[in-house]
């Protein structure tokens, strides 16, 4: 490669020594090294660093042809070619016995690197065609494109057949745009967002590739930290948790009257964060029995289920505490239903001799399966709850309670610290 790339500073040279790193980064493995023959090709042609004495004219000629042989290659090369925020180069060698590079400075002018820039832009809008894939790439670097590239983005997708998609690809660019909207919305009073009108644009488009199914269209909203578009950053994070419910709760509430608890569930089986449905569910006081969740959600063959009635449970009993628990538990639930059950109890021992009451099988599932996190430790109960987890073969896992009490400063035995760490 360094070989070629000093030979890449002759314009004799350039275009043969282009197609021919072309070519190796098509047959080259996908590796994440930093000695490649595409990145090569990124070092010789970046618009504001480019280590060649070939013009840009030149050089926009030979990114055509690359483009236009191997497409993939040319696709990959284009993208890193575009301007980064965070953008860096490394210096390829340069001759030492040819005369290539010695006119050669760092840079260029602002008027050659603009050129260059929306050259790569207008090749990629040119190259994308129905490529969703493609689209989705464009969409991921609107900010990289000068304003003028981006309204032939939008244009595009304006014109996309979107009936020719499949719901998982319609589902992705809808995705996509509504990302970006929500991105440039909330930070709109920043230097870098798009104005009102261009998002307006956006949001436009969004319309085109919204899902027509409600489930689909909502997904977003039950991830872990969702942001809402309409919703500045600067909102404190309490506010925003509350609207975040909110809407949450007018998504399931729509979703019951339509699709019923069925709904939920394929919500809750696609969601990255389905406890929150759960959560909501239980808080909003949305299902009128707690019979339809519990127990057979809690012994459910997919786990997003079991995740969305571990997290019922767990608000139930934050409401009712154990008055709702003794009344609503039967003995005849599975095993797997009740250690769910006691999980989801958090903050009081009690759910030890609630284990305990259930028989062997339920205190081994739970006390192999809980989480040292969510164990109510107090110095009184500490020596119990290491006792079990060392009972059930947790010995590290009792080394983290002890050093999360030593942390909070509770008394210890010592003899409870040395028979801890002789099990480890």
């Amino acid at each position: 490669l360094w070989a070629l790339e000093s030979l890449a500073w002759d314009g004799k040279y350039l275009m043969r020594v282009s197609l021919i790193l072309a070519r190796l980064a098509d047959k080259a493995p996908d590796v994440r090294m930093v000695n490649t023959p595409l990145n090569s090709l990124r070092q010789i042609f970046l618009p504001w660093l480019p280590q060649t004495s070939v013009g840009v004219d030149d050089r926009i000629r030979i990114l055509r042809k690359i483009a236009g042989e191997f497409e993939e290659v040319g696709w990959e090369l284009l993208t890193g070619l575009l301007p980064q925020n965070r953008g860096f180069a490394t210096f390829t060698p340069r001759p030492l016995w040819r005369d290539w590079s010695l006119n050669w400075s760092p840079g260029v002018s602002h008027q050659d690197r603009i050129k260059e820039e929306k050259a790569c832009a207008t090749m990629l809008l040119d190259m994308a065609g129905p490529d969703e894939l493609k689209w989705l790439k464009l969409i991921e670097l609107l900010e990289q494109f000068d304003p003028q590239s981006r309204t032939r983005i939008i244009e595009g997708l304006k014109g996309y057949e979107v009936e020719s998609l499949n719901s998982e690809s319609r589902d992705k660019i809808y995705e996509a745009l509504r990302e970006k909207i929500s991105k440039h919305r909330r930070y709109a009073d920043s230097n870098w967002a798009f104005g009102k009108s261009e998002v307006d644009q956006l949001e436009e488009v969004e319309k085109y590739f919204e899902p027509k199914d409600y489930v689909s269209r909502y997904l977003w909203l039950f991830d872990h930290y969702p942001e809402l578009p309409d919703q500045s950053i600067k909102v404190p994070w309490k506010e925003r948790e509350v609207a975040v419910y909110e809407k949450r709760r007018e998504v399931l509430e729509r979703i019951l009257e339509k699709d019923g608890l069925e709904g939920v569930l394929r919500l809750a089986e696609f969601a990255k964060s389905p406890g929150d449905v759960g959560f909501t569910l239980a808080r909003a006081k949305l299902v009128a029995e707690d019979e339809e969740i519990i127990p057979k959600l809690l012994d459910h063959e997919n786990q997003n289920i079991v995740s969305l009635a571990i997290s019922y449970s767990s608000r139930r009993f934050f409401d009712e505490k154990w008055d709702w628990v003794d009344g609503f538990v039967r003995d005849a639930w599975s095993a797997n239903s009740l250690v769910n059950l006691a999980l989801a109890i958090r903050d009081d021992d009690r759910v030890w001799e609630f284990v305990e009451k259930h028989g062997e099988i339920v205190e081994e599932k739970y006390w192999t399966q809980v989480s040292r996190y969510i164990l109510p430790i107090t110095e009184e109960n500490i020596s119990y709850a290491v006792s079990m987890l060392l009972k059930y073969n947790r010995p590290f896992s009792a080394i983290e309670v002890l050093s999360h009490a030593a942390y909070n400063k509770m008394d210890l035995s010592p003899q409870l610290v040395m028979d801890t760490l002789f099990e480890a």
